[in-house]
């Protein structure tokens, strides 16, 4: 019974976390999606694909990476 217990405490603590992170990864994209569009009058959408997640994980700030985007497009 205590082994229950601890799984669903466990399982609980894992989607919190995965629920937050998945929230903070939201707002990091918007931060960048707003800064294309007051710069650059352009959308995350409007550019090439990047590595969003990959950048998030490594602690990349949202301007750093509309620098990579705008760059990477070489548009601007």
């Amino acid at each position: 019974m205590c082994t229950n217990n601890a799984y669903v405490i466990t399982e609980l603590l894992n989607s919190n976390f995965q629920m937050s992170t998945n929230q903070a990864f939201e707002n990091w994209m918007n931060q960048i999606n707003n800064n294309l569009v007051t710069q650059y009058e352009v959308r995350i959408s409007d550019l090439p694909d990047e590595p969003f997640w990959d950048f998030f994980e490594d602690g990349l700030e949202p301007q750093e990476v509309v620098n990579i985007m705008i760059e990477n497009a070489s548009v601007f």
